[in-house]
């Protein structure tokens, strides 16, 4: 079911309109003004924006914008609509790099018939990611697999041929099938941890077992990313072997890694980057024109340590990880437990939600 986001000041047009897209088997959100709006797309992440241009403090050209400045919601396809039918408002809707346009009052068919239209177009351009995706995999030197709910969405050759299975067996294999049980609590954690976005990447050595139980060193290289909608674990494995051919294997392996997820994240992306320009625009929004919008203020749900605050004061100032780590001086896989630990405390999807929520109940000082 595709997810459709309506940002609409209009209240009866949207509630019109969210009964006849449901009614058409779309799952529809509804935001009332541009805050809310950006709000619920870094929530729901949805397949498709239907954003009015003409609202209050927030119009429809600052929620693109704020959009645009994330990888994981620049991709979506994103329709205008205007109560004017002045060719001036359109043309400046396309020129910021919106799909499609529509005039009020909507004719439902037509929106409809729109939204198909751009679904098509967009998953034309997933498949061709994926397609390419696919090459990487196949003709990759090292084991590559995607895992995904304790099971195994796709395994290349050289995996099936390290572990001395055939393609299609790890369709009823996990990942702890693979593993010596030696190792299997402290691989399970790393790929639980991984695949719930608290690890950014995985580096391990441990004992593998092929069909035959044979034991054997392997070295694990993995990182988060999003399968059809779903936070998964993509990697690849490089049986060690004596011989400078491993070290230039392991050294590939790393860098392949990388490459495989931005493939994947040029369609999907788990890991929303957080830029200086996506920072100034949410506080724009949710710390000047909070105010406007006059907001209760409420209590924090959730308490941060001194460590904790600190790093989420330098992610607020739009600084990556490596300039929270060399600013206070600790190691960036330190700096990326306090981003998993904030994550967790606050119970949010993403680090963008976590600075929404941290700019308009005033936890950092910006």
């Amino acid at each position: 079911m595709h997810k459709v986001l309506l940002i609409d000041d209009d209240r009866a047009l949207s509630q019109t309109s969210q009964v006849f897209l449901k009614a058409r088997g779309f799952d529809v959100s509804v935001a009332e003004n541009g805050a809310v709006g950006i709000q619920k797309a870094f929530d729901v992440l949805p397949d498709i924006i239907i954003c009015d241009i003409n609202m209050p403090h927030i119009d429809g050209y600052e929620v693109f914008s704020v959009l645009q400045e994330s990888s994981a919601t620049s991709n979506i396809p994103f329709i205008f609509l205007t109560a004017r039918d002045d060719i001036r408002d359109i043309r400046t809707g396309m020129q910021l790099g919106a799909d499609d346009y529509l005039t009020k009052p909507i004719d439902h068919e037509e929106l409809y018939l729109t939204i198909q239209t751009r679904l098509k177009k967009h998953e034309k351009l997933m498949q061709a990611n994926e397609d390419k995706f696919r090459t990487l995999i196949e003709n990759s030197p090292n084991g590559v697999f995607i895992y995904q709910d304790d099971k195994f969405l796709s395994v290349n050759r050289v995996m099936a041929d390290i572990f001395d299975y055939y393609r299609d067996e790890f369709d009823n294999l996990t990942f702890m099938d693979l593993v010596d049980i030696d190792y299997r609590d402290t691989v399970k954690e790393k790929l639980i941890r991984c695949q719930k976005g608290f690890e950014r990447s995985i580096q391990m050595e441990f004992i593998a077992l092929n069909r035959r139980k044979d034991p054997f060193s392997v070295e694990l290289y993995a990182g988060p990313s999003k399968i059809k909608g779903k936070t998964s674990v993509v990697g690849t494995i490089v049986q060690k072997k004596t011989g400078n051919n491993s070290e230039y294997a392991i050294s590939l392996s790393a860098s392949e890694v990388d490459q495989l997820r931005r493939s994947l994240e040029s369609s999907e992306s788990i890991d929303i980057a957080v830029s200086k320009d996506l920072v100034t625009k949410l506080i724009k929004v949710y710390g000047q024109d909070s105010a406007k919008q006059n907001e209760a203020a409420e209590e924090p749900a959730f308490t941060l340590s001194k460590r904790e605050s600190e790093i989420l004061e330098h992610i607020c100032m739009g600084q990556s990880t490596q300039e929270i780590a060399e600013t206070l001086f600790i190691s960036e896989r330190t700096v990326e437990k306090h981003r998993a630990n904030i994550l967790l405390k606050s119970e949010m999807k993403n680090m963008v939600e976590v600075i929404i929520y941290a700019i308009k109940h005033k936890l950092v000082e910006i």
